[in-house]
């Protein structure tokens, strides 16, 4: 099983972080939070910052109790700028070393009946990143044979027609 937080921005530039329809965390101001070259420089102490923002206790203590342990995270534009993978549990670990996170990203991929969401991978979890990704793989998969079929099929009826307008020429 996976937690899906879902992270908005309100018109004041404010951070309201959602669980199952549930407020968790928020209104946090986003000017508020680390940026990239403090997260950088000391990541375990500015990276605390994003775990409270994200949720703090509430969201780890949900974690430890999910048998899957993923947390996917699906922002909106504005939310999406923070750097999550840098937030940071006490005893200088970062979540995603303690938990799989990923990001859903709401754009299409190069081929995008195959994949309408993509997902970047925060973790070094290998085993929970194979199963995040087996049902994708499995669908884009079958596009890509589908496709291979239809190009050939496409040549096929393209080297028929032009035999046939040789064999006219003649």
């Amino acid at each position: 099983m996976t937690l899906e937080l879902t992270l908005r921005t309100d018109k004041a530039g404010r951070l309201i972080v959602t669980l199952d329809g549930q407020t968790l965390a928020g209104p946090a101001p986003l000017a508020d939070l680390p940026a990239l070259p403090a997260l950088q420089a000391a990541p375990y102490d500015q990276g605390r910052a994003l775990t409270r923002a994200l949720g703090g206790d509430v969201l780890l203590a949900r974690l430890q109790n999910d048998p899957g342990r993923i947390l996917l995270l699906e922002t909106d534009d504005a939310a999406a700028i923070v750097p999550w993978e840098f937030a940071a549990l006490e005893g200088r670990q970062l979540l995603a070393c303690r938990y799989a996170m990923l990001r859903l990203i709401d754009r299409p991929g190069a081929l995008g009946v195959i994949l309408p969401w993509r997902v970047e991978v925060a973790s070094a979890r290998l085993d929970q990143q194979a199963g995040v990704f087996q049902r994708p793989m499995t669908r884009k998969s079958r596009w890509l044979t589908l496709a291979v079929i239809a190009f050939g099929l496409g040549l096929l009826a393209l080297g028929t027609v032009l035999i046939v307008a040789l064999l006219k020429a003649t």
